[in-house]
């Protein structure tokens, strides 16, 4: 576990698969995904205020709230929150006191051109889980290693990755290859995006945000129902964000919220890629971004 933990905070994502997940729990959530995907597409179930499907948009649909949608998966959910070794691994990198904010589905579709480069909030940590054989990490989240490391967000360098771009990084890219049922972890302060997919299959996966505890988690709301039906669950626990303050100050620090304050440098096997990027990209808005902006919002006018 050690290790796993010294990886993650090396490479900010780490693959991680000792969290109890079993083979025929994974086949559940697989087989479920397709299903769920399937009624929203034909419309035999519809968005409500709590359950939300986003249809194909940029080479990807996604289903929020997972567990709201089945029992055995949030049964299966539970079984990983109150595993060991993920309790563990959680308090060490978001302290004893971390939440859990969102538990969605994701599919990659065929022809899916991928998704840029980017940083979410602070403090944001995922675990993604794969529901489809993936062994080229095609549509699977890729990673620009040791970039949670640089000490200024990529708004900061005031660096855009549009996809055009990435075509010319992507050999520094890490991709999420695995089997159904295999799991990463990784900080969302990690240069992120998600990587083509050029096969004419799709790819799932569960992502599930946790956050360390604070005032500051975004909003996002589960319904009553669901609520009072999992009372006392580790689940429960975890989605309960009232901040306890008194909880706050006598927790052990958290390294997602370390690493905000700079206080850590890129290893030096991730150094030169991380630094090469950010400068080829430094040096490419230098020149190119007026023309850039001009293509950039004529685009958007047209659409």
């Amino acid at each position: 576990m050690e290790n796993l933990i010294e990886q993650l905070k090396k490479d900010g994502f780490v693959k991680a698969n000792d969290f109890g997940l079993k083979q025929d729990e994974a086949i559940h959530l697989s087989n479920l995904s397709n299903e769920l995907f399937k009624k929203y597409r034909t419309k035999k179930l519809k968005n409500d205020k709590y359950i939300n499907y986003s249809p194909p948009f940029s080479g990807s649909e996604v289903i929020s709230r997972l567990p709201e949608h089945d029992k055995r998966a949030f049964e299966i959910i539970e079984n990983i929150l109150n595993n060991k070794n993920f309790q563990k691994l959680f308090r060490k990198i978001l302290g004893a006191n971390y939440k859990l904010r969102q538990c969605s589905l994701r599919r990659s579709l065929p022809g899916d051109k991928g998704l840029y480069l980017h940083q979410d909030a602070i403090g944001e940590t995922n675990l993604t889980i794969l529901l489809s054989d993936n062994l080229k990490g095609n549509g699977s989240t890729c990673f620009l290693p040791g970039s949670h490391l640089v000490p200024k967000r990529m708004k900061e360098w005031g660096i855009e990755t549009p996809p055009f771009l990435v075509r010319f990084i992507n050999f520094v890219l890490k991709k999420t290859p695995g089997l159904i049922g295999d799991s990463y972890i990784f900080f969302n302060r990690t240069w992120h995006g998600r990587s083509p997919n050029k096969f004419d299959k799709e790819y799932d996966v569960i992502l599930m945000s946790f956050f360390p505890n604070s005032k500051d988690i975004p909003d996002y709301d589960w319904s009553p129902n669901f609520i009072k039906s999992i009372k006392n669950s580790e689940f429960a626990k975890r989605i309960d964000f009232r901040f306890d303050d008194y909880c706050n100050k006598n927790q052990e620090d958290n390294y997602a919220i370390e690493i905000e304050n700079y206080n850590s440098k890129v290893k030096i096997d991730n150094f030169i890629n991380v630094y090469f990027v950010i400068y080829f990209l430094r040096i490419f808005f230098a020149i190119f971004r007026p023309i850039y902006r001009f293509i950039k919002y004529k685009l958007v006018w047209k659409i």
